[in-house]
């Protein structure tokens, strides 16, 4: 849903880090940085951090966390506030497809038969680009104006007319609900976002502990 002129913007910032870690790069080797003793500090340094990054990522991966649906609500009930939106948002259901003709065929199936029937039936479709399902945006987030113009002229549960994307795609997009600026969305519409939030936390605390673990280990070894 990125606008094509945010996509060209990303691609021209993407260019200009790569060719100026290339100017850097040769600096360093004209002026014989590489050799010199700060450099290899800095390269045994990194290569400290990133073995614990490692090692904690193995920890991690070893003992995965086991999270339930119960879990969940009960965090996003004690956090709530932690989910407001800070802008207009919307639910969406939305589709993208690379020709006219499929994503015209898909609107009149979700019409007829729901947006589900339609999705099981284009679900493997070659010209199908994008699916998203009771998906969450902020307002701020669309950045295809086009997109935008669309949600905001739909009701609740209406289907949108085919309309062609900045990138010459053809998109159709169902309007689930509209979420008011400072509030929540229902959990079942960022079930994922929940448990995101809480899967860090957790691991957080499981690394501490793991952490925590092995000082006291080496402490013990030690004196």
């Amino acid at each position: 849903m990125l606008s094509e002129n945010s996509s060209t913007k990303y691609k021209e910032e993407f260019i200009r880090n790569w060719v100026i870690t290339e100017i850097l790069s040769q600096i360093s080797n004209e002026n014989k940085l590489l050799s010199n003793e700060n450099y290899f500090r800095i390269i045994e340094n990194s290569k400290k951090e990133l073995a614990a990054a490692v090692a904690i990522q193995n920890y991690l991966e070893n003992n995965p966390i086991d999270v339930n649906e119960s879990e969940l609500n009960n965090y996003f009930q004690k956090n709530v506030d932690d989910f407001s939106f800070s802008d207009d948002g919307y639910v969406i259901n939305y589709v993208e497809f690379k020709n006219e003709s499929n994503a015209i065929k898909f609107r009149n199936k979700a019409i007829s038969q729901g947006w589900e029937s339609a999705l099981s039936e284009f679900e493997n479709d070659s010209s199908l680009v994008t699916i998203l399902q009771n998906h969450t945006f902020k307002l701020s987030e669309i950045q295809s104006i086009r997109t935008s113009r669309v949600l905001s002229k739909l009701y609740k549960n209406e289907i949108s007319l085919v309309v062609q994307t900045e990138l010459n795609n053809f998109i159709v997009v169902q309007q689930i609900e509209k979420i008011a600026k400072n509030s929540v969305p229902k959990f079942e519409f960022i079930k994922d976002k929940v448990k995101t939030s809480f899967l860090i936390l957790k691991q957080k605390e499981l690394v501490n502990s793991y952490l925590d673990s092995l000082i006291s280990q080496k402490n013990v070894k030690i004196f």
